[in-house]
């Protein structure tokens, strides 16, 4: 069931034409339950096997290995869409279910944060914006006042 979900959705997205994962046996991605060997080779083939080792002679820095899946980021995004209590089976973007536990979390902590500071800025603006009015309305009134001591002065003469 897990395999033929993946199918029928993921290959409308723009992006899968660029997919590694395009074209491969979605057992790899959609293993059994505690069939970790294949999760884990999973896991690699989104995310390669690049290593970066410096070369003892040259002490110049080598990388070795196959590179990830260009489009492991949207994969990723594209999983994290789903419902959390719907997420719970496949690798999507070089990840584990449990994983997407911890990124969603991890978001929300974010989004959390973000918006209490969006708040605080906020309120901060308004306060200015305030501010700016009371000024504005002190100059207006000293300026109605100069105007009126000016036509009493005038009266005077």
């Amino acid at each position: 069931m897990g395999s033929r979900t993946f199918t029928a959705n993921i290959v409308t997205n723009e992006w899968f034409k660029d997919a590694l994962c395009r074209g491969i046996n979605t057992r790899l991605f959609f293993a059994e339950n505690g069939d970790i060997h294949t999760q884990r080779q999973a896991v690699t083939f989104c995310n390669g096997t690049l290593t970066e080792n410096v070369d003892p002679r040259s002490g110049l820095s080598v990388t070795t290995g196959e590179p990830g899946c260009p489009v492991r980021l949207q994969c990723l995004d594209y999983a994290l869409s789903f419902p959390q209590d719907s997420d719970n089976y496949g690798v999507y973007g070089g990840t584990l279910p449990s994983q997407r536990v911890t990124i969603r979390t991890a978001n929300r902590k974010s989004r959390s944060e973000a918006d209490n500071k969006y708040s605080q800025d906020l309120a901060q603006l308004l306060n200015i914006i305030h501010d700016v009015m009371v000024v504005e309305d002190i100059r207006s009134q000293a300026s109605r006042m100069e105007a009126y001591k000016g036509r009493i002065e005038r009266r005077q003469d």
